[in-house]
């Protein structure tokens, strides 16, 4: 696997390794429906302790930065993954909830100790079913901004329609050519707001690699999995092993971090902290108070 490239710069920057090709999408699953174990794309630094990072939408392993995975290297062995149906890493159509996508990590990984799953926005909820079929393999969980319940959102309307059979991908062509690329625009802004989008990220991330009209069908499946109609979410949020969120108080993507508090409701143990100023994107307005969480659950499991 190839390592990441650790940059120690300081606060917001960014500088993508060579790794990080946005450009590069998921294969098409039908290539692996013959294998009984999909394969999940990953690149790995460090050693000891797995830490698996989970990413959220529209993006790849490459979503987390060097600021934070260099770091934390030195505390564990950094594993940062495609989630299924993302970048390099396949998954079968309608085989998209979050149930499946954790089988297909953990299947695909094949982890000889637990881990410390470090997941963000639509990770959390991948990472929470991770933790309910296979508690045993699970040290800790980190949740950033975590997007974990149903509820309905702008992206059921805007994409969970080209999640339907024959409709679904020519929604996606027609919207592709028409909307899309003022969509993503807008959804890059709020993601990071009230900071400004990393121009670095913005390199790493062009709309024109992102508007592949079968990626907006992945996204799709993936909005209908945390729809109104997953009441299993709730079930999920009873986790039974040390669990931090850390929450932007200033978040674009989730109104006042309704998903976090509902969390905390069903699971009071959680350790909840709240960034003042801070929008969804945490691991890029404060990394070294995510490594510095990391640490603190690294160093709980180790003890």
């Amino acid at each position: 696997m190839t390592a990441l490239r650790r940059h120690d710069s300081p606060g917001i920057s960014w500088r993508p390794s060579p790794a990080c090709d946005q450009a590069e999408d998921a294969p098409e699953a039908s290539v692996a429906e013959h294998e009984a174990v999909l394969p999940i794309h990953s690149v790995t630094s460090g050693e000891g302790t797995p830490v698996v990072l989970i990413h959220g939408a529209f993006t790849t392993h490459c979503d987390w930065p060097p600021a934070m995975t260099g770091p934390a290297a030195k505390l564990g062995r950094v594993i940062a993954i495609d989630r299924p149906g993302h970048g390099k890493s396949p998954r079968r159509r309608y085989d998209s909830d979050a149930r499946a996508q954790a089988a297909q990590i953990r299947d695909g990984l094949g982890l000889e100790q637990p881990a410390l799953l470090v997941a963000h926005s639509f990770g959390a909820l991948t990472a929470l079913a991770y933790a309910e079929q296979y508690p045993d393999e699970v040290a800790a969980m980190l949740l950033i901004a975590p997007v974990c319940f149903p509820e309905w959102r702008m992206e059921q309307l805007f994409l969970g329609p080209r999640a339907m059979p024959i409709a679904g991908p020519r929604i996606s062509r027609a919207a592709n050519m028409t909307v899309d690329a003022g969509y993503l625009a807008l959804i890059q802004d709020q993601m990071f707001a009230p900071q400004p989008v990393p121009p670095a990220w913005r390199a790493s991330h062009p709309l024109e690699a992102l508007l592949a009209p079968d990626r907006f069908v992945r996204e799709g499946e993936d909005s209908w999995a945390s729809s109104p109609l997953s009441f299993g979410a709730y079930r999920r949020a009873r986790p039974s092993l040390p669990l931090t969120i850390m929450q932007g108080e200033a978040d674009h993507i989730i109104v006042n971090g309704w998903h976090a508090l509902l969390l905390k409701w069903f699971a009071p143990d959680i350790r909840l902290v709240w960034m003042k100023g801070v929008g969804h994107m945490a691991h890029y307005a404060e990394p070294a108070r995510v490594v510095a969480e990391i640490a603190r659950l690294v160093g709980a499991r180790t003890r």
